[in-house]
């Protein structure tokens, strides 16, 4: 499926609170050295959260290459099962569910923790501040 597809699909699914106004965004620098990409998301045109994907961070954070790709979990986002996004262990689809209107406070609530990896946490208080959720995220 077209990018463009997925990238519509997932912004009709974001939360109500973001009024429409929430943006997934992708890239990679082809003309690099290395393999780099990034992938951020946008509210009202200011950007919210960012992950950039170089291969360093899979060596130094232990996390496997297809884990940081940006692209991939928004797909996983679109067609998985909430099941199966609430219990994932990747922390980008973690992250981009906790901004998806299938996410509700109790399923936020169930998922957050001060352990959680930077962009998830980065996205979970993101959800929690335009919702004005208190607790966990503060």
């Amino acid at each position: 499926m077209q990018w463009s597809k997925i990238k519509s699909r997932y912004e009709a699914l974001s939360a109500p609170c973001f009024g429409g106004t929430l943006a997934v965004h992708v890239t990679s620098y082809s003309k690099a050295l290395f393999d780099i990409g990034a992938g951020w998301i946008t509210y009202d045109g200011v950007e919210v959260v960012r992950l950039m994907t170089p291969s360093f961070y899979s060596l130094n954070y232990n996390l496997r290459p297809e884990t940081l790709d940006f692209g991939s979990a928004v797909h996983a986002c679109v067609f998985e099962p909430v099941e199966t996004l609430v219990t994932t262990a990747d922390p980008v689809v973690r992250g981009l569910f906790l901004l998806d209107r299938r996410c509700g406070r109790r399923t936020y609530e169930r998922i957050w923790c001060e352990e959680l990896h930077p962009f998830t946490r980065d996205s979970a208080r993101f959800r929690s501040e335009v919702e004005g959720w208190a607790g966990g995220a503060e």
